[in-house]
C-alpha cells in the first residue's frame, strides 16, 4: 500500500501534570506508546517525527525530534513547530496519550482533504483535535493564537476551513472509544494495560 503524501507528527512534550511522570515513555507492549504511534504512522505516512518542548528529550532514540518552537505553550505549539518542521502541505498531528490510536482512521480522514485547513474525527458531538490533518496554510493562524495567549487546538478554527468527519460511518461505537482512550492519569494508565489484549 503506498502512503499517503503527508507528515505526522507525535506529540511528546506535555507536562503530564496529572500522571506525575512522562507519558512518552509509558510501557505499552513492550514498547512506548511514543514509539508505537510512530510505528502506526510510519506504516500510512511519508514522514513521521516526534515534537517536543526540548530536542534533547528524546536523546539516543533514532527517530527525529523537532523542539517547539515556543516551549510550554502546550500542543497548540507542538502543532506549530510541525507546520514550521514538516516536508509535506498536510500533517497528521496525534499525542502520546492516545495509545490505541488506529492507523485505518488517516485514510478516512485524507479522503476529505480537498479544500480543507483541518480534517478531523468526530462521533456523538465529541471531536478530536489531536487526531487530525493541519495544512500548512493554518501556521499565520496558529500562530497568531499563540501570540494571544491562547492554547488550545481550536482557537484558531473559526479562521479556517475545517471539516469534522463522521467516525461513526466507519467504526463501531466501541472501537471508537477505544480509538481516542485518552491516557492522563495513573488510573487511566492502568485501564490502559487492561485493554491492550483486546487491540
Amino acid at each position: 500500500m503506498s502512503r499517503i503524501a503527508a507528515s505526522g507528527a507525535v506529540l511528546v512534550g506535555g507536562r503530564s501534570r496529572r500522571f506525575h511522570s512522562d507519558k512518552a515513555f509509558m510501557p505499552f507492549g513492550g514498547t512506548s506508546v511514543a514509539q508505537l504511534l510512530f510505528e502506526r504512522l510510519s506504516s500510512v505516512l511519508a514522514e513521521v517525527f516526534f515534537v517536543a518542548d526540548q530536542v534533547n528529550k528524546l536523546a539516543g532514540h533514532e527517530h527525529v525530534t523537532v523542539a517547539d518552537l515556543q516551549p510550554g505553550l502546550g500542543p497548540l505549539a507542538g502543532l506549530q513547530a510541525t507546520l514550521h518542521h514538516a516536508a509535506n502541505d498536510y500533517s497528521f498531528v496525534t499525542a502520546c496519550d492516545l495509545p490505541f490510536l488506529d492507523e485505518r482512521l488517516l485514510p478516512i480522514l485524507w479522503q476529505n482533504t480537498g479544500e480543507a485547513d483541518v480534517i478531523v474525527p468526530v462521533w456523538n458531538d465529541r471531536v478530536e483535535p489531536l487526531a487530525g490533518f493541519y495544512h500548512r496554510r493554518c501556521y499565520a493562524q496558529v500562530e497568531a493564537a499563540l501570540e494571544a495567549g491562547r492554547r488550545s487546538m481550536r482557537d484558531f478554527w473559526p479562521l479556517v476551513n475545517v471539516v469534522r468527519v463522521d467516525v461513526t460511518r466507519h467504526f463501531d461505537p466501541e472501537s471508537i472509544e477505544r480509538m481516542f482512550f485518552n491516557v492522563n492519569t495513573p488510573g487511566e494508565y492502568r485501564k490502559m494495560l487492561t485493554m491492550v489484549d483486546g487491540k
